[in-house]
C-alpha cells in the first residue's frame, strides 16, 4: 500500500523528474525492497540505464536503501523504497 505523503511527494516530484528517472520512481514505488537488476529486469532496460537514474533519486532524496538482501545473482544486493 502507497502512504499518502508518498502519493503527495510524488505529485510534488512529477514536474522536476525526466521521464527515465519516473519510470524508476514508478517502479520503486509499487515494489518496496526492489533491487537495481530487478527494476531493470521490470523496464526490459540494460542496468547500466537504471542505476545513474536511481541514484539520482537517491541524491534526491526520493528514495533510500531499506535493505539488503540476496539478489537474482545470488550476491548482497541492496533494495530500495521511496523516502518517508
Amino acid at each position: 500500500m502507497v502512504q499518502q505523503t508518498s502519493i503527495m511527494a510524488y505529485m510534488d516530484l512529477l514536474p522536476e523528474l525526466g521521464h527515465r528517472q519516473l519510470e524508476v520512481y514508478k517502479i520503486i514505488t509499487g515494489n518496496p525492497g526492489i533491487s537495481d537488476l530487478e527494476i531493470s529486469k521490470h523496464l526490459m532496460l540494460p542496468i547500466n540505464s537504471v542505476t545513474p537514474r536511481r541514484k539520482e533519486l537517491v541524491n534526491l532524496g526520493v528514495i533510500v536503501e531499506c535493505c539488503k538482501k540476496i539478489g537474482l545473482t545470488g550476491r548482497t544486493v541492496m533494495g530500495w523504497e521511496v523516502a518517508r
